[in-house]
């Protein structure tokens, strides 16, 4: 499922899903955002296109065929998050 696009300040973002990283010990909760691959949105957002150099391949997952015949009208994301947390 590919949520719809969200209207932030009156300007439309591209469709995307915001992760919340919740650590009991840390005050801090890191955010990251996972962006789907063929957005016409992607290449305008701010909060993509400030991501460190290089980067932005990663946070872009892409749609694959379902690897069933039965749903033909699906797609698969396989998208992985990685966290380095002290």
């Amino acid at each position: 499922m590919v949520p719809g696009a969200p209207v932030v300040s009156h300007h439309e973002r591209q469709s995307h899903v915001t992760f919340h990283l919740l650590f009991p010990s840390q005050d801090d909760e890191p955010v990251s955002q996972m962006y789907f691959d063929g957005e016409r949105l992607n290449e305008k957002d701010w909060w993509l296109s400030s991501a460190l150099p290089g980067t932005t391949d990663v946070l872009i997952a892409k749609l694959l065929p379902w690897p069933s015949d039965l749903e033909a009208d699906l797609q698969l994301v396989i998208f992985d998050i990685v966290t380095l947390w002290r």
